[in-house]
């Protein structure tokens, strides 16, 4: 049934007039065959798709049902001139159908061509994941199990533009550097013919380091493989492209307004070309994205609109999805936030595959649209999920893999070009005694200069702990200040305003409310003073730093020492206060950390309350876990408070100084604090391991 579709559709390509080349003077049906694919070969490399199409059409109606060598070739042909179509299918089906008459033929270069084909296929269209994971399989067992070195290297750099992907750089990096050496070795030993094989390469790693907005390494990059670029329009474009973008970054105007012309230029004379009218459209979202990281929205909405007006048919789904997040992000520094929202969420919806980087963008300016268009629940979803995506992007780790891999590289290269001066000099034996006698006059210098810079590093490191231990100290320090003048500040000043006030209006009261009001006040001066000499003591030990000292500790007995002294708060106040915790209840902790959590916590839970208001204090244990819980009536106050408060690093003075000493102290404890608010009651729940 295929065969009459091929047949009916070269009979329509006659029936308009185009003729097929002579193959008369050719034999054998193998004979034909190998010059069609050649025309096809050399009709690629002109760009003249169409007619490609048409004779890899005529070869595949030719070739025998059991060539598949040919079977391979020419459904291979088809599935490149369907390649640079917005939707994968057709360039799919031929690659498909091309892979299996590979792998019946058992030619190694059909199974590489097409891999590395299907591989750069599905990674620029969104949706194909399990396929491209499928065929990524594929590529690594034959690269593990083909002895041929230039079959192996021809995957190379389509199995690192998959890693990129996946945001996996260091695996990513490693295949780009084996490619680039192996590559260059072979066009020095004329093991490969083609220079413009190790272009992909080299423009891959500077990409990479572009990504990174290592601009000067990318630079580097790109230059390095200038010279190796000397037909292929999809390579000079390409080329044109990321050094405009390159100069940009480092806002070198002019250089990059060089390659961007140079790049309009190339799209004015191959106005069908589908890699260079996109490859235009992503330069201009480059610079858009510049100038609206400067603030200049305007202009980049200039830049938008153009790329927008650039036929929708060049542009690949990934493309498309690049143009609506930078057009949603030009829209919202605009103001125009339901214009954005459209874009933000069409290109939202294919989440992770649109790559690591942009998809972070995606949800960290959808987060900001929702809130913009007061949705707040969609915005803090979004938010969850953007928060640790963007914080496992680009870690340390990833970064020195990075430097790590290149210096290998760097160094093979280097010792490569010492080896080459030692051969050429190996002529001028004469005067080996003097280069032997200069060598070690260097190595003893070298030696000397060691031995000074190991010395002085020593000195550095020293002098670096002990400036990280004068700081620790100094942090210790100014936390137990805090410690002091916050816990003491509410007590103090409940007892001094109870004297003020019968020392100003004695007659305000009758003798039996002074009678108690005195006891109350000697209660709480007592109190005061026990707790003062606590953290006066307590402070003496912890200086330096911190040291937590973890033992039974019976909560209630802490408890009666904390209410004394807030008593005349909660007087003043009318606050009624419920302890619930039982004799003899008691948590692995330390002592002080614990009291001084309970402080603050009982400080805030009155003051929150409001006149006349409740507070409870109980305790819960669920399985191995002890809790603490304190709840007070008055405006609700919620884990998200919470952390927005701890996350404030701007807040004035001592604005919530009290609930950030508790939650840096619960952190060294190993328990967790966590805020609820039901039915105009807030509880506090301090959470401690079993």
């Amino acid at each position: 049934m295929k065969k009459c579709i091929l047949a009916l559709l070269l009979c329509t390509q006659l029936a308009n007039g185009q003729s097929l080349p002579d193959l008369s003077r050719y034999k054998t049906s193998t004979e034909k065959l190998q010059r069609l694919a050649e025309l096809c070969d050399s009709l690629y490399f002109s760009q003249n798709i169409d007619e490609e199409k048409r004779l890899a059409t005529y070869g595949l109606s030719i070739a025998p049902p059991a060539d598949n060598y040919n079977l391979a070739r020419f459904n291979f042909f088809l599935g490149v001139v369907h390649e640079n179509a917005s939707s994968l299918d057709s360039s799919e089906f031929y690659y498909v159908r091309s892979k299996k008459y590979a792998y019946a033929s058992k030619n190694p270069k059909r199974i590489t061509n097409v891999l590395a084909r299907l591989l750069i296929l599905y990674a620029n269209h969104l949706g194909s994941t399990a396929k491209s994971a499928t065929v990524l399989g594929e590529a690594l067992d034959f690269i593990d199990s083909t002895k041929s070195e230039s079959h192996k290297v021809g995957l190379f750099a389509s199995v690192a533009a998959y890693y990129n992907m996946l945001g996996q750089y260091e695996t990513q990096v490693s295949y780009l550097l084996k490619g680039i050496e192996a590559k260059k070795a072979m066009i020095v030993s004329g093991a490969i013919t083609d220079r413009e094989a190790v272009v992909i390469d080299l423009v891959n790693l500077g990409e990479l380091y572009l990504e990174q907005k290592k601009s000067e390494k990318a630079i580097q990059y790109f230059k390095e493989a200038r010279p190796y670029i000397e037909t292929t329009i999809d390579y000079i474009n390409y080329y044109y492209k990321r050094m405009a973008e390159a100069y940009l970054m480092q806002g070198a105007y002019g250089p990059s307004k060089v390659y961007f012309d140079s790049l309009l230029t190339l799209s004015a004379k191959y106005p069908k070309e589908a890699s260079v009218q996109a490859n235009v459209a992503t330069t201009m979202l480059a610079y858009a994205g510049h100038y609206l990281e400067r603030k200049r929205p305007e202009l980049a909405y200039s830049f938008v609109n153009k790329a927008g007006r650039i036929d929708s048919k060049f542009l690949t789904g990934l493309d498309k999805a690049h143009l609506d997040l930078m057009t949603g992000r030009v829209l919202m520094e605009r103001g125009e936030y339901v214009r954005a929202l459209s874009h933000l969420e069409s290109v939202g919806k294919f989440g992770y595959e649109i790559g690591p980087q942009a998809y972070v963008s995606v949800l960290e300016t959808l987060a900001r649209c929702y809130s913009k268009l007061h949705r707040w629940q969609d915005a803090y979803l979004t938010l969850e999920k953007y928060v640790p995506l963007r914080d496992s992007l680009y870690t340390e780790s990833s970064k020195k893999s990075i430097a790590d891999a290149e210096a290998q590289y760097q160094n093979r290269a280097k010792q490569a070009q010492i080896e080459e001066q030692q051969s050429e000099l190996s002529f001028a034996r004469a005067q080996r005694m003097w280069l032997i006698a200069a060598a070690a006059m260097g190595l003893f210098i070298a030696l000397l200069l060691f031995v000074i810079y190991r010395n002085k590093q020593k000195a550095t490191v020293k002098l670096d702990a002990k400036n990280r231990e004068l700081e620790e100290a100094n942090r210790t320090k100014a936390k137990m200040f805090s410690i002091l003048s916050h816990d003491l500040r509410s007590p103090i000043s409940q007892v001094y305003q109870f004297l003020k006030l019968q020392q100003v209006n004695p007659l305000l009261f009758s003798e039996s409310q002074r009678l108690d009001l005195g006891n109350k006040v000697q209660t709480a001066t007592v109190s005061l003073l026990e707790t003062m000499e606590e953290l006066l003591i307590w402070s003496k030990t912890q200086m330096n730093a911190f040291h937590v000292r973890i033992e039974q500790v019976e909560v209630r007995p802490l408890l009666a020492g904390t209410l004394g002294l807030l008593e005349l708060h909660s007087e003043a106040n009318q606050t009624k206060i419920t302890n619930d915790v039982p004799d003899n209840f008691r948590i692995r902790t330390d002592g002080y950390f614990l009291q001084t959590i309970l402080r603050n916590l009982l400080q805030n839970a009155i003051k929150s309350a409001g006149e006349k208001g409740a507070v409870d204090i109980g305790v819960e244990a669920v399985a191995d876990e002890k809790s603490v819980y304190i709840e007070n009536t008055g405006a609700p106050f919620t884990q998200a408070d919470f952390e927005a408060l701890l996350s404030d690093d701007m807040a004035p003075g001592l604005h919530g100084l009290g609930l950030r000493l508790v939650d840096d102290l619960a952190r060294k404890l190993g328990a967790t604090i966590t805020f609820s608010s039901r039915e105009h009651r807030t509880r506090a729940v301090i959470r401690f391991p079993g």
